[in-house]
């Protein structure tokens, strides 16, 4: 069966610009120039664009608003906003784990602007600002923070570093101080604080770079104000602290698309119709990340805004889609979702993107049933085997835990034993903590650790079972009250553990959705679909002899908006006069084609080249339909 579409696999990009802010246009009217530099002050008014950020989002905001104003849906034109997940450094909110000595929790989706502080000798607070990252690594401080005598070597030329011994010490610098941090490190700083020179008492300008180009945590911040300024609260040689937490947190992305019909975009009959792609950067990122405003960049985003307003205008004959693209700075992530989205390789498709997103939608759905359960381990169903998988591997983790903690605790002190017999015996106080170790072992560890053998057992009996028999949970016999009662509270501790598990994973699906639903439009754009408001069908071994067919299903369709589709009896010909035409099915008049007619077979109940359908019939296909045409099949799946 031939497709309906003959389509080439040739992507139809006329071309992708990255804009400069030179672009210049005729007067208009409306004052361009007076836009434009309204544009710039608004997009540019922030500190920073960093992906993920509330700055970043306010810019956006504005954009995709000036974007909506300026297109025309009566035209065919329309705005998308295509979010993708991406990574931003931050600096996260934590609070003390009386339960764990080595690190403190962070708590999640409260993360900060990535910042830092530094601790004058009075104890007042000074804000420093974190200077990018080398490679991936951040500048940031170990837990606790550091602390040193304060130096400050102005350009840090070799004659500043022979005068004074900055090992161990916390250095600052000029901004534009050439190599000079570089030297500090390697002559033993903890840290450096760059500031503004006297040469640059407005704003920091950069003459040369300030990370490295290698993995490796260079702790360095910047200080917006002069060395002079930071002097009058820490002098010369006095011990100071800087703290800084950061970390890489979860941020989300946003590119901004405005698709502005042309007039004629296919040039050829046999070829994709012609897109022409024109784009800037929307993000900032630089030497020092929360204070980079971009006025380029803004520039750059006002001119593609002027340039949107006169295409518009004067429409070319070719579509145009005008791009603001997030997340450049760092790996070109915002271009490469957009490159996704209009992928037209057959296994990165967004149909098929789609069709993977409902049917893990559909398994979350049935897995919320099985969870909410009276008895999820024995209810029957499709996703009951995969709930015991997640179940045995949260019960091993916690089995294991008790057994390593005792173990650890039994050779933290066999060591401190080892070295007491040998420094001249053991003493009374090691042997009461061998007890009391003794102690906590028996009554709390090693009953834990069976109660998690013993879940890890019960969930793997069940998982013997070919199905689920929808009782209550049978516990072994055997058991003692105390251990029945463990073991039932840990398997409500790992339930709540897969619901909360499944709870993320639920989140990360609307944002998906979200993506998709963008993706989808990109797709359409550069892969158009059919666009009327109904489809109707003819292969090239078919063909329609009735002038007046496709006006009177159309007039059906009109008139009957109950229904989703029309069909009509076909005539076979055999082209070589073998046989006289007949009705390739036997007329009954006028009636409806009901769901059980196709189940029987197709050719009972019409042929494709007599289908009309409704466009929204026919888009927004099943995931059977997907599954079949994958394998081959397409005209009775049509017909389903």
């Amino acid at each position: 069966m031939r497709s309906l579409l003959k389509t080439s696999r040739a992507l139809g990009l006329g071309a992708i610009f990255s804009l400069t802010a030179g672009l210049a246009f005729a007067q208009q009217p409306n004052d361009p120039k007076a836009t434009f530099n309204r544009d710039c002050a608004e997009i540019g008014r922030f500190p920073h664009r960093l992906t993920g950020t509330a700055e970043y989002r306010q810019a956006a905001d504005y954009i995709e608003r000036r974007l909506r104003a300026i297109v025309s849906a009566k035209d065919g034109d329309q705005v998308i906003v295509q979010p993708f997940d991406s990574a931003q450094i931050v600096t996260p909110t934590v609070k003390a784990d009386p339960n764990d000595r080595r690190n403190d929790t962070i708590v999640k989706g409260q993360d900060q602007e990535a910042t830092a502080t530094l601790t004058a000798p009075a104890g007042k607070t000074i804000r420093l600002h974190p200077m990018r990252p080398n490679g991936i690594i951040p500048p940031a401080t170990p837990r606790g923070g550091i602390s040193g005598n304060i130096v400050y070597l102005g350009r840090g030329d070799a004659a500043d570093f022979n005068r004074i011994n900055v090992k161990d010490a916390i250095v600052v610098l000029n901004y534009n101080s050439g190599q000079g941090f570089i030297r500090a490190f390697r002559l033993g700083a903890k840290a450096i604080v760059f500031t503004r020179g006297n040469d640059m008492p407005e704003k920091a300008m950069s003459s040369s770079p300030h990370f490295a180009d290698c993995n490796v945590n260079l702790m360095r911040y910047y200080f917006d104000g002069t060395a002079a300024q930071l002097k009058a609260d820490c002098p010369e040689n006095a011990t100071v602290a800087i703290d800084c937490k950061l970390n890489w947190g979860y941020a989300r992305g946003r590119n901004v698309y405005a698709y502005i019909k042309g007039t004629n975009a296919k040039f050829d009959p046999d070829k994709r119709h012609e897109v022409i792609v024109l784009a800037a950067n929307l993000d900032t990122f630089g030497e020092v990340p929360n204070l980079t405003p971009g006025a380029r960049g803004a520039a750059n985003a006002a001119a593609l805004l002027r340039l949107a307003e006169h295409i518009v205008a004067s429409r070319p004959r070719r579509d145009v889609v005008i791009a603001f693209f997030d997340q450049q700075a760092r790996g070109h992530v915002g271009v490469s979702h957009f490159y996704q989205a209009i992928e037209d390789k057959k296994d990165n498709q967004v149909t098929d993107r789609r069709l993977s997103f409902r049917h893990e939608t559909n398994f979350m759905r049935l897995m919320d049933e099985q969870l909410a359960a009276p008895s999820p381990l024995t209810k029957s169903s499709d996703v009951r085997k995969k709930l015991l998988d997640k179940l045995e591997v949260l019960a091993q983790t916690h089995a294991y835990y008790y057994k390593n903690e005792a173990y650890e605790k039994r050779e933290r002190l066999n060591q401190r034993k080892k070295a007491a017999a040998a420094a001249g015996g053991v003493t009374d106080e090691l042997r009461k903590e061998e007890q009391e170790l003794n102690q906590l072992i028996a009554s709390e560890l090693e009953p834990k650790k069976m109660a998690w053998n013993e879940v890890q057992r019960t969930i793997g009996r069940e998982k013997r079972k070919y199905t689920g028999d929808d009782q209550p949970l049978q516990l072994d016999p055997d058991l003692s009250e105390q251990e029945r009662t463990l073991v039932n509270q840990f398997l409500a501790q790992v339930l709540d553990e897969a619901r909360r598990d499944y709870d993320v994973r639920k989140e990360e699906l609307k944002r998906e959705d979200e993506a998709l639903a963008a993706d989808e439009s990109l797709y359409d754009i550069f892969y158009p679909k059919a666009r009327g408001k109904y489809f109707a069908f003819c292969e090239g071994d078919d063909y329609w002899t009735d002038e007046s067919k496709l006006q009177r299903q159309v007039d059906f369709l009109e008139s009957h908006p109950d229904y989703s589709a029309c069909v009509h009896n076909t005539t076979l010909h055999y082209c070589n006069g073998s046989r006289p035409d007949e009705l390739l099915i036997p007329s009954r008049g006028d009636h409806e084609v009901l769901y059980e007619n196709v189940i029987h077979g197709p050719i009972d109940a019409y042929h494709t080249s007599s289908l009309m359908a409704r466009r929204e019939i026919i888009v927004q296909t099943p995931d059977f339909y997907r599954a079949a045409t994958a394998h081959g099949f397409a005209d009775y799946p049509w017909a389903l």
